[in-house]
């Protein structure tokens, strides 16, 4: 019997996946337990559709990233704090504080982990700041100023 699966299920099969089981296993272990579905004419066409959607939200999502990343490429923030005078951080910028920046300064938002910063900036001066989002990347520069 041709079924479609409805869950992720070890042994079994993943989720929108259609599959041949031998009738009575479908009927009264897949069936009963809410793993399957059999597969109709109508369920089929709901699920290519349901593919559909998600190939499309996905290409969206991507070509929003790239454009999101090519704008990041262009952008000099300049952060402004107190310094000693050796040119030294009271306090070290962390890559908390640059994503904070970036969303109040610049409304561009970046999740931690995609921020590449080995350690906190404590000095005066310029970094290049690189950001990799799915496999892509992107840099920008960080310029710490004098307050």
């Amino acid at each position: 019997m041709k079924v479609v699966i409805l869950k992720d299920t070890p042994k079994v099969g993943k989720k929108d996946e259609v599959k041949n089981f031998p009738d009575g296993y479908a009927r009264n272990m897949l069936f009963p337990k809410g793993i399957a579905l059999p597969a109709t004419p109508a369920l089929l066409a709901e699920i290519e559709k349901r593919k559909t959607l998600i190939k499309v939200e996905k290409e969206i999502r991507e070509d929003l990233l790239d454009k999101s990343l090519e704008a990041l490429r262009g952008v000099r923030l300049v952060i402004k704090r107190k310094v000693n005078e050796k040119g030294h951080l009271f306090s070290s910028i962390h890559a908390e504080d640059i994503i904070t920046e970036l969303k109040n300064s610049l409304r561009v938002e970046i999740a931690h982990k995609a921020l590449k910063l080995d350690e906190p900036l404590k000095a005066v001066g310029e970094y290049t700041l690189n950001v990799e989002i799915g496999g892509k990347k992107s840099h920008f520069l960080v310029v710490i100023e004098a307050l």
